[in-house]
């Protein structure tokens, strides 16, 4: 296999309902030279014929016979990728057709940044307009907001393969959120950044609540043990711990002791994230947020406290 530019990474199980366009919006690029892997990951509906109904060069597909998950099935992919960057894309989303040509010219313009990701717009099965998405794109920022939340869409990000080594892949221990714990272990390699263009259609999917509830509930375990693991570099705190301040991170209800724990244990973990921050500006958005996430608790707290009054 020839070297590439990017190799654009896809799995995908039982996706044939949005697959078609998923992979015609990458094939459709402005920028050409790069391969498409395509994981089929045990697929039992129609995601195989929608693949190989595709006659391009630059499709590398593989198929597992039975599922592994995606984290195992994106690690695959990034073992046999050939491209000087790596582009992932999902099954259901549409890349908007400079999307690799002008990621491809912001890492070339900056090589000592190794992860970007852009800004994108959520569409629902219909493709209807529904928000735009705003990440931040100043790099401190971005490395102090993972201790509140993810600030990248895994299906827009794009970075180094050089990065990569057989220690620094996706954490396969996580079923789910593997996008982010990879991001904390990479923040300590290079820079991170989001481009401030929507180059993504993000799709927001209806699905039934009970499979809302439970694919969430699995997202979020994977997600507080990444935020403890973590925040254990700074400061030691337990599972519990974790999971009250996930909570306050969301707006959900924990007790007055645990809301001060929080404030103490985020004020370790900014003072810790400022040391390494010499742009006044920057600091002063890191506080700003800080104090942002304890206001916005407070009057998440008394709303409840007044409706109930009501």
């Amino acid at each position: 296999m020839s070297m590439v530019k990017i190799s654009v990474i896809l799995a995908v199980k039982n996706g044939d309902k949005y697959l078609d366009k998923a992979i015609k919006s990458i094939l459709n690029q402005t920028f050409k030279d790069f391969e498409f892997i395509i994981i089929n990951d045990g697929s039992s509906d129609g995601t195989k014929k929608i693949i190989l109904s595709f006659d391009d060069s630059r499709i590398r597909y593989f198929e597992n016979k039975t599922s592994i998950g995606l984290t195992k099935s994106l690690n695959l992919g990034l073992q046999v990728a050939s491209g000087e960057y790596i582009a992932r894309m999902d099954a259901d989303d549409i890349s908007m057709p400079e999307r690799l040509e002008c990621q491809h010219a912001f890492m070339e313009k900056n090589p000592d940044f190794g992860l970007i990701g852009a800004w994108a717009k959520t569409i629902n099965g219909r493709e209807e307009f529904l928000d735009d998405v705003i990440k931040p794109n100043e790099e401190a920022i971005i490395k102090y907001l993972l201790y509140y939340y993810c600030p990248f869409l895994h299906s827009v990000i794009f970075f180094r393969r050089k990065l990569l080594n057989e220690k620094v892949l996706y954490n396969e221990e996580y079923e789910y959120a593997q996008d982010y714990e990879l991001y904390f272990r990479l923040s300590s390699l290079t820079k991170f950044s989001n481009i401030k263009r929507c180059l993504l259609k993000y799709r927001i999917h209806s699905l039934s609540r009970s499979v809302q509830i439970d694919k969430k509930n699995k997202q979020d375990k994977c997600a507080i043990a990444i935020l403890k693991k973590n925040v254990n570099e700074i400061v030691n705190v337990s599972t519990k711990q974790a999971t009250d301040f996930f909570r306050v991170n969301n707006k959900k209800k924990v007790s007055y002791f645990s809301f001060l724990n929080y404030v103490y244990v985020y004020y370790t973990v900014l003072k810790s994230c400022l040391k390494n921050v010499e742009s006044r500006a920057d600091k002063r958005k890191m506080k700003n947020i800080y104090l942002k996430y304890i206001i916005r608790y407070i009057v998440f707290r008394l709303k409840n406290i007044f409706k109930k009054h009501d």
